[in-house]
């Protein structure tokens, strides 16, 4: 995929254990539109710890960019306009 120059982003939101900053659930709320990617950022998420009782939900905006080397907060704001 990254020969492709493939793009994604997707949001994820966590919710944390305000006792232990542990995640506790997450759920997806725009999916990448890949499912390894889906997985990947699941399986990455769920291991997150957050400062206890700093936070109980925290939504995380991801992006996957193959084949770039760095992007520029204007192509976040471009591709996240939302967040």
């Amino acid at each position: 995929m990254r020969r492709q120059r493939v793009r994604a982003k997707g949001v994820f939101a966590l919710n944390v254990d305000a006792k232990t900053g542990q995640v506790t659930s997450i759920k997806i709320e725009r999916r990448t539109g890949y499912q390894v990617f889906d997985v990947a950022d699941l399986n990455a998420l769920i291991k997150w710890r957050f400062k206890p009782h700093s936070v109980t939900k925290v939504r995380i905006p991801v992006i996957f960019a193959g084949g770039v080397d760095s992007i520029r907060t204007t192509e976040l704001k471009k591709m996240f306009p939302d967040i």
